[in-house]
């Protein structure tokens, strides 16, 4: 049986490179920093991925087969991995701090419902059409891909406000 390898399309390969270069670049500075910089690595290829796929999902980014996106998914979910280590790091340093914030049971609603969104794109089959654009993109995917991305964003806002909203 002779198998013919399949080459990856050149924007997955570009968007593999990008993950590639922001892992490097950062892993000196996240381990020289500590559990705050690797948190803030592991969510950047998270976002980073998932800006991506929900865009690809959303019908924005045309002429990359959903395949190639969906092969970086386990990237998003490597830098979740590392985000809920760092995270309970995080936690366990400090429980009072997080229990007793309203802001913090929010991100955490919004982490779950996020890990979530990372298993719709694999559930999602491929359009048959190679010049599937935003104008014929599903209805179902765009309203999935714009939630995806405002549940991450408000991960980022809940996140980076932690300290400023919700203590009671």
């Amino acid at each position: 049986i002779i198998m013919n390898p399949v080459m990856p399309s050149p924007y997955f390969l570009l968007f593999e490179l990008i993950i590639y270069i922001q892992f490097a670049l950062c892993l000196r500075h996240a381990f020289k920093g500590g559990t705050a910089n690797l948190l803030k690595l592991g969510f950047g290829i998270l976002f980073g991925v998932m800006l991506v796929v929900n865009l690809r999902l959303a019908g924005v980014i045309i002429g990359v087969p959903l395949a190639d996106v969906n092969r970086l998914l386990p990237w998003a979910m490597a830098g979740l991995a590392v985000n809920i280590v760092t995270g309970l790091l995080f936690f366990l340093a400090a429980p009072d701090q997080y229990t007793q914030n309203g802001a913090f049971m929010w991100k955490m609603g919004l982490v779950l419902l996020g890990g979530l969104s990372l298993l719709y794109p694999t559930m999602v089959e491929e359009e048959t059409d190679a010049t599937f654009d935003i104008l014929r993109a599903a209805v179902t995917r765009k309203v999935m891909a714009g939630c995806s991305l405002a549940i991450w964003i408000g991960v980022i806002f809940f996140g980076r406000f932690l300290p400023y909203l919700g203590m009671e």
